[in-house]
């Protein structure tokens, strides 16, 4: 294709109708784009992996190529690409057809689901959203479809402004309550008394970041061998509740098991809770008059006290989005 002096001009090609505007054009994606689609699938994924690393996993993108080439040989999963003058890929629009004809309860609608939208990071600020966003609409409108659907992640702020620039509104609210295992978490709702942590705000947070640092090697010697991802919080009590302890004061407390150790715990005021309490399966441990715990006397043993130094490094990087 070729740019005529920045003025939009529609090509019919065997592919797909193309939009040529000034910094690129606009049209049907085909297989030969997927190495691109790629390329921004795999971006895009960052960027919510960076808001919700707890749902997103770092390095993956949402579709198999085995799945764009179905999309993309589909009509009710249109898909658009902006590219260049050198035809690479600068970003994307994957819709969905959907309608709620024959609904009980709904007027028949008939509406485009923008599933992704993403701009390659090289080509941001080239204006490049708000014209694929603008075609998505001026096709739509054309097609007859009745709205434009989207969702967009709590945390995305620059996302929530931009298609609020562009028109859209608020539609519905999705709202999660996520829930735990571990004895206590109900209550466990105290905050954090230090800063050192910014991301950790309540036991809860210190759970969930916790999840993604506990390994064989921050796991009691004596326990190694039945660690595993399943098994997390196995062997992994004393050195938890310290910097639990670290975070939201209080005290630690330990349940006298068979052969002489202490389980630890945390309480906090009439709050209590014990992270690593999952590893006992079934199991009903008694949470009531149980003995003081002291830091000094579990770090004396120098591989405890490493390994919990472990463990803070590791929530340190948690924090900083490096784990």
């Amino acid at each position: 294709a070729i740019l005529m002096n920045g003025f939009r001009i529609q090509i019919n090609t065997r592919y797909c109708k193309t939009e040529v505007l000034r910094n690129g054009m606009i049209r049907r994606a085909i297989k030969k784009d997927i190495p691109g689609l790629d390329r921004l699938l795999y971006q895009v994924n960052q960027v919510h992996a960076d808001i919700r690393p707890d749902l997103f996993i770092s390095g993956k993108k949402k579709y198999t190529d085995e799945e764009l080439k179905e999309i993309l040989g589909r009509e009710d999963t249109p898909v658009f690409v902006y590219t260049d003058e050198e035809d690479e890929v600068l970003g994307y629009a994957f819709l969905v057809v959907e309608n709620t004809f024959g609904a009980n309860n709904f007027r028949d609608d008939k509406m485009i689901y923008i599933d992704d939208i993403c701009v390659d990071e090289k080509a941001r600020g080239r204006h490049v959203a708000s014209e694929l966003c603008a075609y998505v609409r001026n096709w739509a409108a054309k097609e007859g479809y009745d709205r434009l659907t989207l969702n967009v992640w709590t945390g995305n702020d620059p996302a929530v402004a931009f298609y609020d620039h562009m028109g859209f509104k608020p539609l519905k609210t999705v709202m999660e309550m996520k829930l735990y295992s571990f004895y206590g978490w109900e209550k466990a709702d105290c905050f954090a008394l230090t800063d050192t942590y910014p991301q950790i705000r309540t036991p809860l947070d210190l759970y969930d970041a916790l999840a993604d640092c506990w390994d064989a090697q921050t796991c009691a010697p004596r326990m190694r061998g039945g660690w595993n991802k399943e098994n997390r919080t196995l062997g992994q009590c004393s050195i938890t509740a310290f910097l639990a302890q670290d975070i939201f004061g209080g005290e630690v407390r330990g349940i006298l098991r068979p052969g002489g150790n202490y389980h630890c715990y945390n309480v906090v005021g009439e709050r209590v809770f014990d992270l690593t309490s999952e590893q006992f399966g079934d199991e009903v441990l008694d949470y009531t008059d149980n003995p003081l715990q002291e830091r000094a006397v579990h770090f004396a043993k120098e591989e405890k006290r490493l390994r919990y130094e472990e463990l803070k490094r590791r929530l340190a990087q948690w924090c900083k989005g490096e784990r």
